[in-house]
């Protein structure tokens, strides 16, 4: 009894290890394999019609988004683009756009790609709330008025230019028709003497008579009383009142093609980061950390139309228009001390630079880095 006990308490160890082990790499969820970005800084859920955005998966830790180098294909039926994911089966989806044609209301947008040779299917629930832009006829009584003016104007015009095309014609028009001069009369043996004698040799012969015509006198023209143009005066236009003040500016506006750009590259960033970190590089984790937060930091400046200036996380952090913790700006801190020396080793001479980073340095970089990133999505979604 007691062998047969072990045996099954083994047997369901073994059950219990078997999911584990099978999966190296088990699936992130929709929070982390299907992240977009709207061109605003709206709540990431939030379209329009038209409207570009931008799609990535990154999950954490040992978990994958889907096979290295899989297909990914984004869509919101119709299918939007497909992509190919990397190495670590993270993937980027920039400048995908919103169908024209796309019903308001709720929808699902769809991540569909392979991981461990099966089938998988991310979802993230959106809503179309309009078109990204659409054309306004003018409609205040100031450019009506400004409108019919501008017709009374074009037909006066062409009314004028019709009366002096008609006066320029009646006056080449004289009323009488011209008669053709009457032929000459020329004696046949006089014609004959000039033609063989030649015009050294002309012999005298009768005279040559010609006939006077007869005086033309020509019709009286007929007066064309002159039209005058009346063209009615144009209503009094009203004023249109001053258009209320403009709202204040937020941080929704600004350079939106600039600010998906950065954090798209910001995330890929990390991604790499954390790549570097599995294949020993702490180095090159360290620095790719370092590069994702100050790309992220540069997103959130530009959401506000403003540019960041200097490569110090720590100081773009503290002077940031949305402010940013103290513990956060601490981490920037940090990070600021990876650029110049993995960039430039050789501002310290002693030893080589890889040999100054390991697991413990790459893992904190690659942490604080995920938060200046979360820290600036959350920032970007208010």
């Amino acid at each position: 009894m007691r062998r047969l006990g072990a045996a099954a308490a083994a047997g369901a160890l073994v059950l219990l290890m078997a999911p584990s082990a099978l999966a190296q790499y088990p699936p992130g969820g929709d929070a982390e394999c299907l992240r977009v970005f709207n061109a605003q800084g709206r709540p990431d859920n939030t379209f329009r019609r038209g409207e570009r955005f931008s799609a990535t998966g990154n999950a954490s830790g040992n978990r994958r988004c889907a096979d290295p180098n899989a297909d990914v294909t984004l869509s919101i039926n119709p299918v939007l683009d497909t992509v190919e994911a990397d190495g670590d089966g993270d993937y980027a989806a920039i400048g995908l756009r919103i169908p024209g044609n796309i019903a308001l209301g709720p929808a699902t947008l769809a991540a569909t790609t392979r991981l461990d040779g099966e089938p998988i299917t991310y979802t993230r629930a959106i809503k179309i709330i309009g078109d990204a832009g659409t054309a306004k006829l003018p409609a205040t009584g100031r450019d009506i008025g400004i409108l019919a003016g501008w017709g009374v104007a074009f037909v006066a015009a062409g009314m004028t230019l019709t009366m002096a095309t008609r006066r320029r014609v009646l006056a080449r028009t004289d009323g009488s028709v011209g008669l053709a001069d009457p032929p000459l009369l020329v004696d046949e043996d006089w014609e004959r003497s000039w033609s063989l004698g030649g015009a050294g040799t002309r012999e005298a012969g009768p005279v040559v008579e010609r006939a006077e015509p007869e005086p033309v006198v020509p019709e009286p023209k007929p007066v064309v009383p002159a039209l005058e143009l009346v063209v009615p005066a144009p209503e009094p236009v009203v004023p249109a009142p001053e258009p209320a003040a403009p709202a204040p500016v937020t941080a929704d506006v600004g350079p939106d093609d600039r600010v998906i750009d950065l954090l798209a590259q910001a995330v890929r960033d990390l991604s790499q980061a954390e790549a570097s970190r599995r294949d020993g590089r702490h180095e090159w984790a360290c620095f790719a950390s370092q590069q994702a937060a100050d790309k992220a930091v540069r997103a959130l400046y530009a959401s506000y139309g403003l540019e960041a200036v200097g490569r110090s996380v720590a100081r773009l952090l503290a002077e940031s228009p949305s402010g940013a913790p103290e513990r956060l700006v601490d981490e920037g801190r940090v990070l600021d001390t990876y650029l110049e020396a993995i960039r430039d080793p050789g501002v310290d001479a002693d030893g080589v630079g890889f040999d100054r980073y390991g697991d413990i340095q790459s893992e904190q970089a690659i942490t604080f880095g995920h938060d200046v990133v979360g820290f600036v999505e959350v920032q970007l979604r208010r």
